[in-house]
């Protein structure tokens, strides 16, 4: 076991040294820099070609939970100018225990902009239906709703899908 740990140890820090300290003995087969960035040095999300694109918003080390409602943060700046078009989802990995239904809700200030629930009393990853984003600038949030004071809602994490 120990002769196992030592090579893996090693085989890590041979690729941290790589990704570290770059040079073309690193990586033999180097792809330009001018065929990724722009004269600008950015390159465009939609020009990467994926299909969906997450945006993390609530990823504790341990689930969030409630028996009532809880701001669980996850502050995203929208912006309707800088994502134009395409469509956006809310997902979150959520349960419940108590017999009742856990939801996580995205909110610009008070209103709801979408939400996702399950009855499920086990770890379900549930996205909702194609949300209708603001269109005005403010930060998003998501909170965290139990149908129930004897309903214990979870979430582990809830994130934005954006499909360009």
């Amino acid at each position: 076991m120990d002769a196992l740990r030592t090579e893996l140890v090693s085989v890590l820090t041979s690729m941290a040294f790589a990704l570290n300290v770059l040079d073309e003995n690193n990586f033999p087969n180097a792809v330009s820099g001018g065929k990724i960035l722009k004269a600008d040095h950015s390159t465009p999300v939609a020009a990467l070609n994926w299909i969906e694109i997450p945006f993390p918003l609530v990823l504790p080390p341990q689930p969030a939970s409630t028996t009532s409602s809880l701001d669980c943060g996850g502050f995203f700046v929208w912006d309707p100018i800088k994502f134009p078009g395409g469509k956006w989802y809310l997902e979150a990995a959520m349960k419940q225990a108590g017999g009742g239904t856990a939801k996580v809700q995205l909110k610009l200030g008070g209103a709801v902009i979408g939400e996702v629930s399950t009855q499920a009393t086990e770890w379900t990853v549930v996205r909702g239906s194609a949300l209708s984003m603001p269109t005005t600038s403010g930060a998003l949030t998501v909170t965290l709703v139990s149908s129930a004071t004897t309903v214990t809602a979870y979430a582990w994490t809830v994130r934005l899908i954006w499909q360009p």
